[in-house]
């Protein structure tokens, strides 16, 4: 099935037959072909592979057999099943940029890209813990994973996460005042580019406070 849709998506064709999620990827790999440059787009391809290959296909055998992950591995993946690198590419259309290929690929930018899916991503675990974990029986949580290998319990594993995000956070700030004092990193599509990573961190903390998808009897958690 990920392979089918991998391709569909690519391509635009379909291997199976007539379904509502092939109609929906083929209307929307034709906006996608609309809005952004083909190079854009192959990005956008990567980036989505990536997600279903190395997130959800990991995340979803670990849930299977009940077998968790590791902690180091658990965030390595997790960086990808939350989907976020795909979010950051739309920034380049919803902010109207192209960023040149040097910039794009420059160390420091590819390292604001990771600390935001971290910093996404793992927000996003604290405030889903108890429809995740308890609920749904879900190991892929790194409250839970916190809580299972080191032995900590549920507020020691929230004020260790609140530790990673705000150092993250930290080490955000200082690489982007460092990436906007380089010459050669100073346009405004690259300013854009970085206040579309801000505005996605701050906007899931917002929305995850607000939301009624993750109210399961859950505790006030302030990150």
């Amino acid at each position: 099935m990920v392979e089918e849709y991998i391709s569909l998506f690519r391509t635009g064709i379909a291997n199976v037959m007539d379904s509502p999620i092939v109609k929906l990827s083929q209307s929307l790999r034709k906006k996608l072909l609309k809005f952004g440059t083909p190079e854009w787009f192959e990005r956008i391809c990567i980036s989505t592979e990536e997600y279903l290959r190395i997130g959800v296909l990991g995340a979803v055998d670990v849930w299977r057999n009940k077998n968790p992950y590791t902690i180091d591995n658990y965030m390595l993946n997790r960086e990808y099943d939350s989907g976020v690198y795909t979010c950051i590419d739309m920034v380049e259309i919803v902010a109207d940029i192209d960023l040149s290929a040097e910039v794009r690929n420059d160390r420091r930018v590819q390292k604001l890209r990771k600390l935001t899916a971290r910093h996404v991503a793992f927000t996003n675990d604290l405030y889903s813990y108890n429809k995740e974990v308890p609920k749904h029986a879900n190991p892929n949580n790194l409250v839970y994973l916190l809580m299972h290998w080191k032995k900590l319990s549920f507020d020691e594993s929230v004020s260790e996460i609140v530790k990673i995000i705000n150092s993250d956070m930290e080490s955000f700030l200082q690489l982007k005042k460092e990436v906007l004092s380089d010459e050669r990193c100073t346009s405004v599509s690259l300013q854009k580019y970085i206040a579309g990573m801000e505005h996605w961190m701050s906007g899931n903390i917002d929305w995850s406070i607000q939301t009624s998808r993750y109210k399961v009897n859950a505790p006030a958690i302030l990150v």
